[in-house]
């Protein structure tokens, strides 16, 4: 029984380290105006808020990503992409994200 609660833990501990290390790498790309990054921190969130029943951003989040890459001409899905950014404070590795996500 002590095993299996150890076991347990270690697991709950993992997944923790897991996505504060996912959250943590999403605020970095960020920062750094890493669009290809954020996408594909896009692609794990989609998946986490569908396994976590948080239906609508889950839907969100395939719609943007499958406008990005299927839909969307690519001259109309860089503009997304690079738009989604401003540096509001004119340094470089200031950036914040854009209100409208």
């Amino acid at each position: 029984m002590k095993l299996l609660n150890l076991a347990l833990h270690m697991t709950i501990h993992a997944k923790l380290l897991v996505l504060g290390l996912l959250f943590l790498g999403f605020k970095d790309a960020i920062r750094e105006g890493d669009r290809d990054r954020v996408l594909c921190v896009w692609k794990y969130l989609m998946l986490i808020w569908k396994a976590t029943g948080h239906k609508n951003y889950s839907i969100e989040a395939f719609t943007m990503l499958t406008q990005y890459h299927l839909l969307l001409p690519k001259n109309l899905a860089a503009q997304p992409k690079w738009s989604r950014f401003i540096n509001i404070h004119g340094k470089p590795g200031h950036l914040d994200k854009y209100a409208n996500i």
